[in-house]
């Protein structure tokens, strides 16, 4: 049978399986559960979801419900649910970690199964089979009666949550836990079974009310063994539940805290790292470390020196041109303000020398996509005249919320943003607090005490970017990006769309799965394998392979660690994508380059190498100088796309002796085309 093309197979469906979310039977939300599977996917593959009943349409509810009742067989194919339904989700095979069930008994009729993930921060709902209402259960219990076999396998009575157990064990390992024989582990490793099914115990010493708590520290259990952080501890990975975590001790500790008090996402990066960032730089670490072995090889076998740049290469990298003047930009422009020279042209002429402060706001919406490259003088003209249009539409949906007291996603939102716009930049000039008369919009005292007319504007800016980008929403270090766009133009509307552009390409860093975060922690990784192998070394004896102490960096485009002035030129040259559109990697590659023989020299522990990139900054000794530290950077991109090259045509070779260890991580970092992410559906809380 053919496959449609955009479609799953679903495997297994049970209907009536209601979501409780009230202890009002009005409230309850009827719903299936379900399983499915892609298109090549094996069993470990298979995607475990429920969505409600009326977040389907009327041609995927019928085939839900054919699906539930259907005989063996039988094939339907779907749109892949989606999880924007009240209290829907999916979650791959492999990611749960146990499943909990209660069987129907006298003083409960729904029997009912809890999916636990091996995610600390995925929280899902009971799971309650409403086995009367349901036609597929029906019908499978009249067969029983009718051959005589009223009961299950064992002692457990037949209902809708035994069927689907019974389904999933065709899929997957499930081994009843030894300490509650209410859970069953789903594809247990050793460390699971050591921790939850251990042989010689005596009964458990915990029952189903606290068993989430009991999952909840294997899980730090399986960080601890993963992060390596410190060396405490390390050999206890299959010890007793009890024992304290390690990655628990690490978010605690000072460094890591002055990280977390200003992002919250780091502390989350921080424990989904240990699950998922580490286990792809070790699958990658052991070839990416033989590079320096390939590299002796080229040159010996080919001539071919891969650290050798031409001295035109060189030369350009350290011509630093003086900025960009008011003068020259509007040079760049024809009498129609048309630009005459060519995009690449003008895009090396900042990207080589920076901005002058007067053309910054001339310049950056070009540079951020708001003003197209063709565009003429008269067109930007009429295309602000409907962004402003287009900000005041989007602005009037927020305004009447202010008064509303049962929005609480608004209201929470509201208070994240009065939170963090109160503390923005408070140094600067344009952000002191002064006495000025409340906005026309609202009054001074629903503005959380706000005076500052700008700081008034951004957090205006801000509540409409909420409402713009409504599944991403405000997150915690969007008013640091926002800051220094609002200075330059000093323009409520204008700085609104040069905002969404940047987001654009920085939502990645936002988003509630870490997923953005995690594929550029993942290519930092694996380029500081492969550029710098022996630092890399070092630091996998600090326990900092991770490169946690990059993350606010990467966050935030260094605005933490360089001065005003050099973070927006360093902004200005990154939003050109002159060479790459992650050109902030190889910025972040040459601040390890640069601190490589101190740290290899006198550091040797996790918090040590925490606190010391903490705490540079541009007025130390060993802080940065932007200028050098851009040469470094683009002397570093030169080597690693000459090195590409030169290991591409190795690995092309008819003998075939060697492959090339780029993969699709670090080949990216050769495009300018931008890396977008986007959150899929809204995260409340």
């Amino acid at each position: 049978m053919k496959w449609p093309a955009g479609k799953v197979k679903l495997v297994f469906v049970k209907s009536k399986v209601y979501v409780h979310p009230s202890r009002r039977a009005q409230d309850n939300i009827c719903g299936f559960l379900y399983l499915y599977a892609e298109q090549g996917s094996t069993d470990s593959d298979l995607v475990v979801g429920w969505v409600p009943e009326s977040f389907l349409a009327a041609d995927e509810l019928e085939q839900f419900k054919q699906a539930d009742v259907s005989a063996s067989g039988e094939v339907f194919f779907v749109r892949r649910p989606s999880t924007g339904g009240s209290f829907s989700w999916q979650v791959p095979l492999r990611a749960v970690f146990s499943i909990q069930h209660r069987p129907p008994s006298l003083g409960t009729m729904n029997g009912s199964l809890l999916f636990n993930t091996r995610s600390s921060e995925e929280k899902l709902p009971w799971m309650f089979f409403h086995d009367v209402e349901c036609p597929s259960t029906q019908a499978s219990e009249r067969q029983r009666v009718k051959d005589f076999n009223v009961f299950g396998v064992g002692t457990e009575l037949f209902w809708g949550g035994a069927q689907f157990l019974e389904e999933l064990g065709k899929h997957c390992v499930l081994e009843r836990s030894t300490l509650e024989n209410s859970v069953l582990l789903v594809n247990p490793t050793q460390d699971d079974l050591n921790n939850f099914s251990p042989t010689n115990v005596e009964k458990p010493q915990y029952g189903l009310k606290n068993f989430s708590q009991a999952v909840s520290e294997a899980r730090w259990n399986v960080l601890q063994a993963l992060a390596r952080v410190t060396t405490f501890a390390r050999s206890h990975v299959n010890g007793a539940i009890r024992d304290s975590s390690t990655l628990k001790s690490l978010l605690v500790h000072p460094e890591v805290q002055k990280v977390n008090e200003d992002f919250d996402s780091a502390r989350i990066y921080l424990a989904k790292w240990a699950l998922g960032v580490q286990e792809e730089a070790d699958r990658n670490r052991a070839q990416m470390l033989l590079n320096e072995e390939m590299r002796q090889k080229l040159y010996k076998e080919m001539g071919i020196d891969c650290n050798k740049l031409s001295p035109e290469e060189i030369q350009k990298a350290h011509e630093n041109s003086r900025p960009v003047s008011l003068l020259e930009w509007s040079g760049f422009f024809d009498s129609t303000g048309r630009l005459a020279i060519t995009v690449d042209e003008l895009k090396d002429r900042v990207f080589h020398g920076g901005l002058a402060p007067e053309a910054r706001p001339e310049a950056w919406p070009f540079l951020l996509g708001v003003y197209p490259w063709d565009s003429s003088s008269q067109e930007r003209d009429d295309l602000h005249k409907v962004m402003v249009l287009q900000y005041d539409m989007l602005k009037s949906r927020w305004l009447p919320k202010l008064t509303d007291e049962h929005d609480e996603y608004f209201k929470d939102q509201k208070f994240r943003i009065d939170k963090d716009v109160q503390r923005t930049d408070r140094s600067m000039d344009l952000f002191k607090d002064e006495d000025l008369p409340p906005s026309d919009d609202y009054d001074n005292d629903d503005v959380a005490n706000i005076k500052n007319h700008h700081l008034q504007k951004l957090q205006s800016i801000l509540l409409t970017f909420n409402e713009y980008n409504d599944k991403l929403g405000y997150v915690q270090g969007m008013n640091d990006l926002l800051s220094p766009i609002y200075v330059i133009l000093q323009d409520e509307v204008l700085s609104f769309w040069c905002f969404t552009k940047f987001m654009d390409r920085m939502e990645r860093n936002f988003l509630s799965d870490q997923r953005g975060m995690k594929d550029q922690m993942t290519t930092l990784n694996e380029l500081t394998q492969f550029m710098l192998p022996e630092f890399y070394i070092h630091l996998e004896k600090c326990d900092s392979s991770n490169l946690f102490f990059m993350f606010r960096m990467l966050l935030v485009w260094f605005k933490r660690e360089f001065s005003w002035n050099d973070t927006v030129h360093l902004w200005e040259v990154l939003w050109t994508d002159f060479y790459s559109s992650q050109f902030h990697l190889f910025v972040s590659l040459a601040i390890l380059q640069k601190h490589e023989r101190i740290v290899m020299a006198h550091l040797t522990q996790f918090d040590q190498v925490l606190k010391y990139f903490n705490e540079l900054n541009e007025s130390q000794t060993v802080g940065f100088k932007l200028n050098e530290l851009l040469t470094r950077a683009e002397l570093l991109f030169l080597k690693f796309r000459n090195t590409v090259s030169v290991m591409d045509t190795y690995s092309s070779t008819d003998d075939g002796s060697a492959k090339s260890p780029i993969d699709d991580h670090l080949r990216k970092l050769l495009s300018r085309e931008l890396v977008i992410q986007k959150e899929l559906q809204r995260v409340s809380g």
